[in-house]
């Protein structure tokens, strides 16, 4: 809960000060602690005493960081590349989170599924803001969910 209050308190800095100087560091500390959590969790756990929680708090921070990065780059020109790379970053931070600690965290898997699905809108609210194409982007949405999803269960059984 002191994690998630936290978390929360740097989202309400973001609307005081500039947006990238919380949130940088904020997706950094948060992919750091992911970290730890899984290649040294057994030390961190008994500093922290988290009950193996900490990838899932981690992950919540990355993705909070990562939207207020992506709500900031949405306000500039469509053109700027910062936005795709922000976008590309979270998808990639998404997967790297179900295939290191999906396996341990039933939870973390909701949640990055829930940030993948957050991903997908912001992605289109902001890239396409039309009609054309959509068809054509829920149709590759939802192909890369399936994709996913057939790996994520394939690493399940494995179990």
């Amino acid at each position: 809960l002191i994690i998630l209050s936290v978390l929360f308190y740097l989202v309400l800095l973001v609307m005081e000060y500039d947006t990238l100087q919380v949130a940088i560091p904020l997706v950094v500390a948060s992919v750091l602690l992911f970290a730890a959590a899984i290649f040294a969790a057994g030390p961190v756990d008994r500093v922290l005493q988290l009950g193996g929680r900490l990838p899932l708090h981690a992950l919540i921070g990355f993705l909070t960081g990562l939207a207020m990065i992506q709500f900031e780059l949405a306000d500039e020109s469509s053109y700027s590349s910062g936005f795709a790379i922000a976008s590309a970053v979270a998808l990639a931070g998404i997967v790297a989170a179900i295939v290191l600690g999906g396996r341990e965290s039933r939870g973390l898997r909701w949640v990055a599924y829930a940030g993948f699905a957050f991903e997908l809108a912001i992605i289109y609210v902001v890239m396409l803001q039309s009609m054309l194409d959509t068809a054509g982007f829920f149709l590759a949405a939802a192909v890369l969910l399936a994709v996913l999803a057939f790996i994520i269960i394939r690493i399940e059984k494995r179990m």
